[in-house]
């Protein structure tokens, strides 16, 4: 089953609505853009059916290009920021809902209101 294009998300405290379309494919993933914001999104997953692979891997990537004044030269410069989730699991072991509820582990503590966000991108961990 695959992912609606595009998908929308909705606004969440000063995060904006986000509405990610397809801007590029291939068969073990996706680029996805939401234009309006300037946000980019890639998606690529690993084949397990490979010989020799004996992890189930999945990455998404969400970036935003800026450009900003040097502080230093003052000159205006093109930088990315980044964030990203990397899943790799063991092909054998895991049943679906256990890779679920695993990757849900990781947004669960994000969204913890003893952990969270905040915490986690002002090094208070």
């Amino acid at each position: 089953m695959s992912i609606s294009d595009p998908f929308a998300v909705a606004a969440f405290g000063a995060v904006p609505a986000t509405s990610w379309g397809i801007i590029a494919r291939d068969g073990f993933g996706s680029t996805r853009a939401d234009l309006t914001n300037g946000y980019f999104m890639k998606i690529t997953h690993s084949d397990p059916t490979q010989p020799g692979q004996k992890f189930e891997k999945h990455y998404l990537q969400v970036t935003q290009p800026k450009d900003v004044t040097d502080p230093v030269s003052g000159l205006v410069k093109r930088v990315v920021a980044s964030v990203s989730l990397s899943v790799s699991i063991p092909s054998a072991g895991w049943t679906y809902s256990q890779k679920v509820d695993f990757v849900n582990l990781l947004v669960n503590a994000l969204a913890d209101g003893d952990f969270s966000t905040n915490r986690f991108v002002t090094y208070d961990t």
